[in-house]
C-alpha cells in the first residue's frame, strides 16, 4: 500500500499544517491498516448465503426462558450482593450525536421530554444509584465516547456534578479513528493537510478499553462483572441485579439481553448460534423463509431481537482486548459518502453517493470467542426504547421513546393499586405511538422505584400528568 498521495498539497501548506499532516501520516501503522483493509474486503467479497443448516436459537439452559419467579429473585438477590462485594462495574457507549434528530449534542445529553425532563445521561444515572442503594456498594462507571462527543460529554457531567455519581467513580475515554479508504484501499484526504478519517465502530471498544486503562482500572478495584449498554435506550435497567446474577449463576463470560421480534422482518439482529457460535445475524441476512419459520408453540423459531445490551466478565474483556484476540476482530466494510479532496484539482469533493469504505467492527462480534454465552429475555415494554429518528419518522423517536416511558411507569401505579381521577387511565391504553403520544403520562423517579419495586398505592387516587420523584 503506497500512499505518497498524502503529501500531494505538501507545498501548498503553511508550516503549521504541513506539520499537522505529517505527524497524522506519522501515526499511521500501515502494515497493520493494509492487513485491517485487505482482510476485510476479501471477507466482504466472500461472504457467502448465510446456511440456514448452521443457525439455531440459543440453547435454552443458557436463558431465562423457563425460570420461575423464586429464581428471578435469587438471580436479584445474587446480584445485590455482588454490587455490596464490589465486583460489578457499568460500560456506557456513548459515542452518537443527536445530528439525526437535529440536534447538535452527544446523544446522552438529549431529553426525551418526558414529565421529568431528564436528560438520558441523568435517567441512567439514578438507576446506577437505585442499584447502589438496593445492594449497599458503589458501581464504576465507564464512559466510551466518540472524538466528536467528549468534550462536550465531559463538560456536561461535569456542569451537573454527574447527577449524584462520584467524580472518582466515572471514566470517560474515546473510541478509536481509522483512516477512511478509496475502493482501491488509498487512504483518503479529508482536506488539503488533514486526513479523513472515521469513528472505528463500537467494536472499537476492546481496543479503547485497554489502551485509556480503563481495564487496568476495573482490575484494579477488584470488578467481576461488566453490565454494558448504549445511551439511546431510555428504558435500560443498567446494571440491572437480576440479569447480573443470572450470568453469574449460569457461569457465563458473555452474554446479552434480548427482546422478542415484532414480526418475522423487523429491522434487527437475531442472537442465535451459528456453526455452533453464539452470534448476531443481521436481519438482512435471514432469508424470507428463515425468518418466518416458526416453533411448534407458533413463535418465531428466531425471535431474539439484539438490543445492544451486554453482560462480559472482566477477564473476558482482559482476553479479546489482548492484541493476539483482538486482531482475529475482521472489520466490517461500511460504504459511505466521504467528504474529501480531488487530487488533481484540489477542490473539496462532497460526494452524493458512496465514494469511498470506512472499516469498523461491531461490538458484539466477539460474542463468537465466548465459551459459557447466556441469553437473557425482557419483555419490551420494560426495556427498549430507542432514540434514534427525528419525530417525522414512524419510530424510534423521541415520541415513542417517551410514551413507552410513560405507558411502563403508568403500569407500575397500576399494578401497585393507585388509581387515576381520570377513570380512562385506570387501565393501560394501547402501544401506537406512531402519531402521538402515550395520553396517560406518568413518570417515577428512579430514586422511588427502579422497575416498579416497592411501590403500594393502595386507596391514592392521582391527578394527570403524575410526577413521582
Amino acid at each position: 500500500m503506497i500512499q505518497s498521495h498524502l503529501l500531494t498539497f505538501e507545498n501548498e501548506l503553511d508550516d503549521a499544517a504541513k506539520a499537522s499532516l505529517k505527524t497524522a501520516i506519522s501515526n499511521l501503522n500501515f502494515d497493520q491498516l493494509n492487513r485491517y483493509f485487505t482482510r476485510a474486503m476479501e471477507h466482504s467479497n466472500s461472504a457467502t448465503a448465510l446456511d440456514p443448516a448452521k443457525m439455531t436459537p440459543i440453547d435454552t439452559d443458557m436463558t431465562n426462558l423457563n425460570a420461575c419467579e423464586a429464581q428471578s429473585q435469587k438471580w436479584r438477590q445474587v446480584g445485590l450482593d455482588n454490587v455490596k462485594n464490589g465486583k460489578v462495574g457499568v460500560l456506557l457507549l456513548a459515542g452518537g450525536q443527536g445530528t439525526r434528530l437535529g440536534m447538535p449534542l452527544p446523544k446522552g445529553c438529549l431529553s426525551i421530554k418526558s414529565l421529568s425532563n431528564k436528560s438520558l445521561f441523568q435517567l441512567q444515572f439514578e438507576r446506577i444509584q437505585k442499584v447502589e442503594k438496593m445492594g449497599g456498594g458503589e458501581i464504576p462507571l465507564y464512559i466510551m465516547t466518540s472524538p466528536a462527543t467528549y468534550d462536550a460529554t465531559l463538560s456536561f457531567l461535569s456542569e451537573n456534578k454527574f447527577f449524584g455519581l462520584k467524580s472518582s467513580q466515572v471514566k470517560i475515554f474515546n473510541q478509536g479513528l481509522l483512516p477512511c479508504f478509496s475502493k482501491t484501499g488509498d487512504i483518503m484526504l479529508g482536506t488539503k493537510s488533514s486526513l479523513a478519517t472515521a469513528p472505528d465502530g463500537n467494536g472499537g471498544l476492546w481496543q479503547a478499553v485497554r489502551s485509556s486503562g480503563s481495564l487496568d482500572d476495573m482490575m484494579a478495584r477488584g470488578l467481576k462483572q461488566i453490565h454494558m449498554y448504549c445511551v439511546d435506550n431510555c428504558l435500560t435497567n443498567v446494571a440491572d441485579p437480576e440479569f447480573l446474577g443470572f450470568a453469574w449463576e449460569k457461569n457465563s463470560d458473555c452474554g446479552a439481553k434480548c427482546v422478542l421480534k415484532t414480526d418475522p422482518h423487523e429491522s434487527v439482529g437475531v442472537v442465535c448460534n451459528y456453526d455452533g457460535e453464539p452470534r448476531v445475524v443481521e436481519y438482512s441476512e435471514i432469508s424470507k423463509e428463515l425468518a418466518e419459520s416458526k416453533r411448534d408453540d407458533g413463535g418465531l423459531t428466531f425471535d431474539a431481537a439484539n438490543i445492544c445490551n451486554h453482560y462480559f466478565t472482566v477477564d473476558f474483556i482482559n482476553k479479546v482486548s489482548s492484541p493476539e484476540w483482538e486482531d482475529k476482530l475482521i472489520h466490517h466494510v461500511a460504504s459511505k459518502k466521504i467528504p474529501t479532496v480531488d487530487l488533481s484539482t484540489g477542490e473539496t469533493v462532497k460526494p452524493s453517493s458512496p465514494n469511498g469504505i470506512k472499516l469498523e467492527k461491531f461490538v458484539f462480534d466477539v460474542f463468537a470467542f465466548s465459551e459459557r454465552f447466556c441469553l437473557f429475555n425482557m419483555p419490551r415494554s420494560k426495556e427498549f426504547a430507542p432514540l434514534k429518528n427525528a419525530d417525522t419518522a414512524k419510530s424510534d423517536n423521541m415520541r415513542a421513546a417517551r410514551s413507552k416511558l410513560h405507558r411502563l411507569h403508568h403500569s407500575w401505579v397500576l399494578a401497585a393499586g393507585g388509581k387515576f381521577k381520570n377513570e380512562n387511565a385506570n387501565q393501560l391504553g394501547g402501544e401506537d405511538f406512531a402519531e402521538e403520544d402515550y395520553k396517560f403520562q406518568v413518570e417515577i423517579a428512579a430514586s422511588r422505584s427502579y422497575m416498579g419495586e416497592n411501590l403500594d398505592f393502595t386507596g391514592q387516587v392521582f391527578d394527570l400528568p403524575l410526577f413521582l420523584e
